[in-house]
């Protein structure tokens, strides 16, 4: 009986060995995945903070797209402005020429 007893002390043992051993390497996995979770945590943060620059950049493109698009609108009005004023020019300039012409035949006729 004392053999029996002693067989399975044993056996207890080397079970609680293995247990042992398993709880180990449960504990170094766990930790593995803790670790692998953090880096993981860390990659999110990252790519979030990389995600912030990206729209704060997207929000400066839109701004700049909007003072671009305010300068080239008041560049088109002055230029409509600007073909208008040399338009009056030329008419001026052609009024003023046949004046010119209706005097010189004026001042040539006796």
């Amino acid at each position: 009986m004392l053999s029996d007893n002693g067989n399975s002390v044993n056996s207890l043992r080397e079970q609680l060995n293995t247990i042992r051993e398993e709880q180990q390497r449960t504990e170094k996995s766990l930790e593995r995945v803790q670790s692998e979770l953090d880096t993981s945590r860390r990659a999110v943060d990252s790519l979030e903070e990389s995600n912030r620059n990206a729209q704060r950049a997207v929000d400066r493109i839109s701004e700049a797209n909007s003072r671009i698009k305010e300068s080239l609108d008041r560049s088109t009005e002055i230029n409509k402005r600007s073909a208008e004023l040399i338009g009056d020019s030329e008419q001026r300039i052609s009024e003023s020429r046949r004046i010119l012409q209706e005097v010189r035949k004026t001042k040539e006729e006796p």
